[in-house]
């Protein structure tokens, strides 16, 4: 019998229209729970809120989340996947609260689909205005 290293890219699967809805735009709401959408769409616009449900519907019935796998799966997965998750929630929760954030005009044009890609990606700079909150928000 002969040994094959059978492998897929991540980058491959995740802009796999059978795999997620509208591969190329960015569409977090993709990944809430159904539950949780009223609280994204709480102090929206009518228009803002709808289509954030229309986007978000679309996902639901395409989106094939467990093919989205960052830390691999099965026995030989990352073994500190566990850490890495809870420090990317801490991480990302002291930013939102701490910091106002938003993408400059200039930056808005960037194209995520013409970075160089290989098992991993060039990583061009992020450019984002970053400002401390004057209050914390209310939840």
């Amino acid at each position: 019998m002969r040994q094959t290293v059978v492998s897929v890219s991540p980058f491959a699967i995740s802009h796999n229209t059978r795999n997620f809805y509208r591969t190329i735009d960015f569409i977090p709401e993709r990944w809430l729970l159904p539950e949780d959408l009223h609280q994204v769409v709480s102090g929206l616009t009518v228009v803002e809120a709808n289509e954030i449900r229309n986007a978000f519907t679309r996902c639901l019935a395409v989106d094939q989340r467990a093919a989205w796998q960052p830390f691999s799966t099965g026995p030989r997965n990352c073994a500190g996947m566990a850490l890495a998750w809870a420090e990317i929630r801490y991480t990302l929760a002291a930013m939102v609260l701490s910091f106002d954030l938003q993408i400059p005009h200039e930056a808005r044009d960037f194209s995520w689909s013409a970075q160089k890609t290989y098992s991993t990606w060039e990583r061009k700079p992020l450019m984002m205005s970053c400002g401390q909150r004057k209050e914390l928000p209310t939840f």
